[in-house]
């Protein structure tokens, strides 16, 4: 299994080879404040979701263009290294270079395990990391959400009275919908996997019923899980719709 932080230095290998350093731009900040959207937390949900279901959500839930990628690549810049400019270097490369770089070529957990190929014992394993990555994803993102929902009232609250504020506070609510797309990546990639498990249950009840029990007690886990994250996903959108429309009034 390839850890969050793993993937973070293997993606840092890739990004060397087209980016002189992955440092902070001048001037920037790598500490992990509070509300700021390059934490640890948004980073674990970045890199677990990665850039490709990222898109995916932002382009079919009409954040982004189809043709929008590069703001994708920014922001999974900022996330992963604190630097835009790195997660444009990483949207230019192509094939396994770019999907390395993301993280997201590594794939799912649960990918491949309805192959009869793979064991009983490997693909229970295989369902166990992922659950256990996607819980631990929940926990990150509840995290997130409730720092940016608290950066935003914040925001919104001074630029009442500092008319200077407003351009902060619309980077904020953008910076939050940046974070929906990966949170909204992540609930995708979790569908994907209770597939996965699905069509391993459906194997397994032909040849081991034992089997198929057992995977059907982590896909049941793995669906809470994917509720929680809807949840939170679902809090985040209204509280960007809100301050979207303060903003504009």
């Amino acid at each position: 299994m390839v850890h969050y932080w793993g993937k973070r230095a293997a993606a840092a290998c890739v990004v060397a080879a087209v980016v002189s350093a992955c440092q902070p731009a001048p001037g920037g900040s790598s500490s992990a404040t509070e509300a700021n959207i390059d934490s640890a937390d948004a980073r674990q949900v970045a890199t677990y979701s990665g850039k490709q279901y990222a898109k995916d959500y932002a382009v079919q839930g009409g954040l982004v263009g189809a043709a929008a990628g590069a703001g994708i690549g920014c922001l999974m810049g900022k996330l992963l290294f604190n630097n835009c400019a790195v997660g444009a270097a990483i949207g230019g490369l192509g094939g396994a270079a770019a999907g390395g770089a993301y993280g997201y070529s590594v794939g799912r957990e649960t990918e491949n395990i309805a192959s009869r190929q793979v064991t009983e014992q490997a693909a229970l394993a295989a369902a166990d990391r992922e659950l256990a990555d996607a819980k631990a994803v929940e926990t990150a993102a509840a995290r997130v959400v409730r720092e940016q929902t608290a950066k935003l009232d914040r925001l919104r609250a001074q630029a009442k009275t500092n008319v200077a504020k407003r351009g902060e506070y619309k980077q904020a609510i953008d910076e939050a919908k940046g974070f929906q797309a990966y949170l909204g990546g992540s609930v995708k990639r979790v569908s994907d996997s209770i597939e996965d498990i699905d069509k391993r249950i459906d194997l397994a009840r032909q040849t081991d019923p034992n089997e198929a029990a057992k995977l059907s007690q982590k896909r049941a886990a793995l669906e809470q899980t994917r509720e929680g994250l809807s949840q939170r996903l679902d809090v985040l959108v209204a509280t960007i719709g809100a301050h979207e429309q303060g903003l504009s009034s």
